[in-house]
């Protein structure tokens, strides 16, 4: 079993067998291990179902499971994660923020978790969001070597940025919906498991 990570418990989302906003679950990636891709880490940042005060996605959620998917990085013993355009849909909308606030918010959180940016790698399969990131990058942080840690594609295609888990824009269900996590989903080949396999790992946190 995975190491997890998770933020405080609340009795309505035991119910709902919801994790917290803010949350990290990790999986197992289907066929997309057959390729370099060991685990998938899902960042909860809020819910595809409902809204309310406990299921929004903030700006705060967001941080708190970008740090949390690094940790679940280490407690699995994993050394790189592919971090994606996560966010970017619907949820960006829900939040409020512009491309380049989100952009820069994902790269700023990255950077805190880990400042040398030895551990992972930005993908983005938009090219103009891929310009976003890059202009942030250059003037944001300098010292870093733009070219080693962002890449354009698909977060699932291993030989572009050769991490050995990816971040899937996940939700508190923790369930593949459409967009990118639809995209990470259909590339698994076996999505129906992974979903099992996160509730079951949300019913176990709730015990």
């Amino acid at each position: 079993m995975f190491k997890q990570t998770v933020a405080s418990q609340n009795e309505t989302l035991k119910k709902e067998n919801m994790l917290p906003r803010g949350s990290a679950l990790i999986t197992t990636s289907g066929k997309l291990a057959k390729s370099g891709i060991y685990a998938i880490i899902n960042a909860a940042t809020g819910s595809m179902t409902k809204s309310g005060s406990l299921f929004e996605p903030t700006k705060d959620s967001l941080t708190q499971s970008i740090i949390n998917s690094f940790k679940l990085l280490d407690a699995n013993s994993y050394n790189k994660i592919a971090v994606p355009y996560i966010c970017g849909g619907i949820f960006k909308t829900r939040m409020g923020v512009t491309n380049e606030q989100l952009a820069k918010l994902i790269i700023d959180v990255c950077f805190k978790a880990n400042p040398d940016a030895s551990k992972f790698v930005l993908v983005m399969i938009d090219y103009h969001i891929y310009k976003i990131f890059e202009t942030i990058l250059i003037k944001d942080y300098p010292k870093i070597d733009t070219k080693a840690i962002l890449k354009q594609g698909s977060v699932t295609d291993f030989n572009i940025h050769k991490c050995n888990t990816i971040m899937n824009a996940s939700n508190m269900e923790v369930l593949f919906g459409d967009g990118l996590a639809g995209a990470i989903g259909s590339a698994t080949g076996d999505k129906v498991t992974i979903n099992n396999q996160a509730l079951a790992e949300i019913k176990t946190f709730w015990k």
